[in-house]
């Protein structure tokens, strides 16, 4: 939510640089910022969960992936949505979701 709110404030600049790059730029723009938060995330997540690397580099991919999509719907549309609406959403399909992709990965030990 506090990226939402901090790309709403600088609107004006996110709107420049979307408009100044194309979306494949753009998404290498907001790509690392996504993919850094959802790897706190993710390392948070696999305290008592055996993983390996390459799987959690995929599913912040994965997730990462999503959320730069919806992003750029959402600046594409001139960010009308509320953040707090936009978080709401995202919230309620991803809880518990990528929890949930860490398990399926992870290492048995036998």
């Amino acid at each position: 939510m506090r990226l939402l709110y901090k790309i709403k404030k600088d609107q004006v600049y996110i709107m420049n640089v979307f408009h100044s790059l194309n979306q494949e730029e753009f998404q290498d723009y907001l790509s690392p910022m996504i993919h850094g938060l959802l790897k706190m995330k993710i390392e948070e997540e696999t305290q008592e969960i055996s993983i390996k690397e390459s799987d959690k580099e995929f599913i912040a991919r994965f997730y990462s992936y999503c959320i730069v999509g919806l992003l750029i719907d959402w600046i594409k549309d001139d960010m009308k949505e509320s953040p707090e609406l936009l978080s709401d959403k995202m919230s309620e399909i991803m809880d518990g979701c990528i929890h949930r992709a860490l398990k399926r990965f992870e290492i048995h030990q036998n």
